[in-house]
């Protein structure tokens, strides 16, 4: 079975003025290697 490929794209303005640092991104991209074996792609 071929792995999942799998990209996270997020959008903040906030994160993009420098206000705050994202953190969800970074979440979502372990979440998915620990519970998907995904392949992390970008």
């Amino acid at each position: 079975m071929k792995p999942i490929r799998l990209a996270v794209i997020t959008v903040s303005d906030r994160c993009s003025r420098g206000v705050t640092v994202d953190t969800t991104g970074p979440a979502l991209l372990r979440l998915a290697e620990a519970q998907l074996a995904a392949q992390i792609t970008a």
